[in-house]
Parts: structure tokens; C-alpha cells; sequence
């Protein structure tokens, strides 16, 4: 027999997914290419993104390069990575366009944890509505005489258990990015 349980890591799976994917995107004062690979670029009478039209590689921790597969699109892509002001500064030399990426100050790195934990946060919320999604569903089971009310709290307590792991999870993967903000 099913539980709502069942689709409960796929969904984890989801958010955790997103939650690495928007702190791949806050700056570190390193140069990574998750930074720019996502910069909206006019080509070919669409939008693209970066990633979709240029190779990017980090070549020092403070330089990114970005190598357009076709040499006629450098020009769209400097305009799109100066009209996303990704606070790095940006020079086309000859085909390629490099990036300096600057130290950060204290003020930029404490927004910067600010943004982590802004996060990190929003992730707990979707782990909490999901918890009271699949609470629900426990519940009507039960008041349906699906299972019975040992099932039920078993279910319940089995739940808190797995969101609690997800919930540290979570802030484990806020504590690696705060440390790289150190740096």
C-alpha cells in the first residue's frame, strides 16, 4: 500500500534542487561560471542563455572567460552581461570576453549572507507547506478509515523525522555557502 510519504523525497528532491541552484548563483568573490551561465542573451531573434550560446571557464579565481561558438554573437553577449550588471567588469578581447570579478567588501559579503539565508529560508517554507500537504493527506486517510490511528501517528512521527533531516539539510548546504563568502 501507498503512503503519502512515498512522494515525499521526490519533492525534497525538488527544492533541494532549486535551493543549489539559487546559491550557485550568489557571488563569492570567486570567479564560477554558475554566476553568468544564466545571463538572458538577444540571439538569433530569441533569448537565450549564456550557456546556450558561449563556452564559460574560470582560467584564475578571479577571471571568467566567455567564448561565444559563433563569433557574431560577442557583441549581444557583452550587451547582456553589462545589462545584468553581475557587478563583474567586462572587456571583449578579440574572441572571447573575460570578466574580472571583484573582491567583495564586507558590506557586499554580509548582503550576501543575507541572500543565503533568504534562501535557505524560502526552502524551509516549501518543506513546510509540503509537510502540511502530506499531513493533510495522512490525516484524510485515516478519518476515510484507510489506516488506522497507530498508522496514523507512526506516519506523523516518521514525517517529522524526514523533514527535520531535510530542514538540517538544508542549513548545512547555507553554512557551506556562508564559509565561501569568508574567502
Amino acid at each position: 500500500m501507498s503512503t503519502p510519504l512515498d512522494s515525499l523525497s521526490i519533492e525534497y528532491k525538488k527544492i533541494n534542487d532549486h535551493l543549489e541552484h539559487e546559491l550557485s548563483t550568489i557571488r563569492t568573490g570567486r570567479a564560477m561560471p554558475s554566476l553568468i551561465e544564466h545571463v538572458p542573451i538577444a540571439a538569433y531573434g530569441a533569448t537565450m542563455r549564456l550557456m546556450e550560446v558561449a563556452s564559460i571557464s574560470a582560467p584564475d579565481p578571479k577571471t571568467l572567460v566567455v567564448e561565444a561558438w559563433d563569433k557574431q554573437l560577442i557583441r549581444d553577449i557583452e550587451r547582456g552581461l553589462i545589462e545584468t550588471n553581475t557587478g563583474c567588469s567586462v572587456a571583449v578581447d578579440k574572441d572571447v570576453i573575460r570578466l574580472a570579478v571583484p573582491a567583495l567588501t564586507q558590506e557586499t559579503r554580509e548582503k550576501m549572507k543575507k541572500s543565503v539565508l533568504r534562501e535557505v529560508e524560502q526552502a524551509k517554507v516549501a518543506l513546510r507547506a509540503l509537510r502540511d500537504s502530506v499531513k493533510q493527506q495522512i490525516n484524510g486517510q485515516e478519518k476515510e478509515k484507510i489506516i488506522s490511528e497507530d498508522e496514523k501517528f507512526r506516519l506523523l512521527e516518521r514525517l517529522d523525522k524526514e523533514i527535520k533531516q531535510f530542514q538540517d539539510a538544508f542549513d548545512e548546504l547555507g553554512k557551506k555557502k556562508e564559509k565561501e563568502l569568508e574567502f
